[in-house]
C-alpha cells in the first residue's frame, strides 16, 4: 500500500501532533485504570494469599498476565493466579490412591465420554495427575473455606485452572497450580513496556480496539489478548524499537534459565533483564510517536504481513518471521509463544475471524489516512 510522498509528509504531521495528542488524552483518562482499581486489586491479592499460605504453608501464589504487568484496561476485573506448591515425594505418595483411582476411570471411560469438561480424555504423566488433584483440592478450599462464589475446576484444558468470583468485590479469577511459564511471559512482556513506553501504550490502544471491534474472543475463533501483544512486540521489534530480548547471540550474558512446564517438558525461559546491558547493546533508532506507530501497525498487518506463509516469533532478530515450513501449526493464523515455542497462541483463530482481525486493520487504516477520530470512529462499537 503505497501513499503519495507529499501526502505522507502531511500524514507524518497529522500523526504526530493532532492524533498522538488526542489518543495519550484517550490513554491517560479513559484507558489506564484508577488508583483505586489497583489498590481494590492489590488488597485481594493479599488477602487471598495470606488465605492460601494459611492452608499450605510452603505454597507461593503470584499474579501474572494483565494486571501483573501493569496492562489492565480501566473497569477489567479480571486477576490470573499462579499457585505454587511443590510436589514433594510425601505429598505425592498421599495423592497416589486417588490418582491411580482416577487412572483406572478414565481408561474404562475414555472412549464412552468423549468432550467430558471434567476428566482427561488422555493418559497424563503423573505429575499432571498431581497438578490436577490440587486443582480439584483448591476449588473445594476456595468454595467450602473461602466461601466464593461460581467456582468451576476446568480439569481438561491444556493449563488446569479454577475460576471464581470475589463476590464483594465483583473480582473475576482464575489460578493455575505450578504454571511457572505464565509468570515468565508475564516478566517478559513487562520487561519490554519498561524499555519503552510506546508499547504500553500500543497494547493499551489495540486491545481496547479489538474489544470495540469484536475481534477478541477465541471461543468465537478471534485473537487472545495475548497473541495482540505478541503481534504488537513482533511488530515493534520490526521497526527497531524494541530489541530481541531472548536473542543469546546479542545478548551474551544473560542467565540461563530452564523450566518445567505443564506438559512434563523442560522450557527455555531465558531473556536478558539488566535494563543497563539492554541499553548498551540497543540503540533506539525510531523516534516515531506513537500515533505513527499505530497507523502503521494498522498498515503492517493489512498489507505487509504474509499471514498465509509465515509464523510471528519474538526471540531471534535474524529470524523475527518463521517459514510455515519450520513448524507444524495447521492453522490459518500463526504466533509462537516465546518460550514454549511449538505452541502456536493464536491457534483459536479460525478463517472467518482471520478476515475480521485483517478486514479491522484494512478498516482502521483507511479511517485513520481520513483524520477520523480513534475512539468514536475507529473504534466504534460493534455489537456481537
Amino acid at each position: 500500500m503505497k501513499i503519495l510522498p507529499e501526502k505522507l509528509k502531511s500524514m507524518d504531521n497529522f500523526l504526530d501532533t493532532t492524533y498522538t495528542q488526542s489518543i495519550l488524552k484517550l490513554y491517560n483518562s479513559e484507558l489506564l485504570p484508577t488508583q483505586k482499581e489497583l489498590e481494590k486489586k492489590e488488597e485481594f491479592f493479599k488477602t487471598f494469599e495470606k488465605a492460601i499460605t494459611k492452608k499450605w504453608s510452603d505454597a507461593k501464589l503470584f499474579t501474572f498476565g494483565s494486571f501483573a504487568n501493569g496492562l489492565s484496561l480501566r473497569g477489567n476485573s479480571d486477576i490470573d493466579f499462579c499457585f505454587i506448591l511443590t510436589l514433594t515425594p510425601e505429598r505425592m505418595r498421599k495423592n497416589f490412591k486417588e490418582i491411580e483411582k482416577e487412572r483406572k476411570l478414565i481408561e474404562e471411560q475414555k472412549k464412552e465420554e468423549k468432550g467430558s469438561s471434567n476428566k482427561f480424555m488422555k493418559l497424563l504423566s503423573e505429575e499432571q495427575y498431581h497438578k490436577k488433584n490440587y486443582v480439584s483440592q483448591l476449588a473445594q478450599f476456595l468454595e467450602a473455606k473461602l466461601h466464593y462464589s461460581d467456582v468451576q475446576g476446568i480439569f481438561n484444558a491444556r493449563v488446569p485452572i479454577v475460576k471464581f468470583t470475589e463476590p464483594i468485590l465483583k473480582l473475576h479469577c482464575d489460578v493455575g497450580v505450578n504454571n511457572i511459564l505464565a509468570v515468565y511471559n508475564t516478566k517478559l512482556v513487562g520487561l519490554y513496556c519498561d524499555i519503552d513506553v510506546r508499547c504500553k501504550q500500543l497494547i493499551f490502544f489495540l486491545k481496547f480496539w479489538i474489544k470495540q471491534r469484536c475481534i477478541n474472543d477465541p471461543y468465537r475463533g478471534t485473537l487472545s489478548s495475548y497473541s495482540l501483544v505478541i503481534m504488537i512486540i513482533h511488530f515493534l521489534q520490526h521497526n527497531k524499537v524494541l530489541p530481541f530480548l531472548q536473542d543469546k547471540t546479542i545478548f551474551t550474558n544473560m542467565p540461563l534459565r530452564n523450566i518445567d512446564g505443564m506438559d512434563g517438558n523442560m522450557y527455555d525461559c531465558s531473556f536478558e533483564e539488566s535494563k543497563e546491558e539492554i541499553y548498551s547493546k540497543f540503540e533506539k533508532t525510531n523516534t516515531d510517536s506513537v500515533g505513527l506507530l499505530l497507523f502503521k501497525f494498522f498498515k503492517y498487518y493489512a498489507f505487509e504481513y504474509r499471514f498465509k506463509t509465515n509464523v510471528i516469533s519474538i526471540r531471534q532478530s535474524a529470524q523475527p518471521l518463521i517459514p510455515i515450513e519450520e513448524k507444524n501449526f495447521p492453522h490459518p493464523f500463526r504466533v509462537e509463544d516465546p518460550f514454549e515455542i511449538d505452541y502456536n497462541t493464536a491457534k483459536s483463530v479460525n478463517k472467518n475471524g482471520l478476515k475480521a482481525v485483517r478486514y479491522e486493520c484494512i478498516r482502521a487504516f483507511y479511517l485513520i489516512q481520513k483524520q477520523s477520530n480513534f475512539k468514536d470512529v475507529v473504534c466504534a462499537r460493534l455489537s456481537n
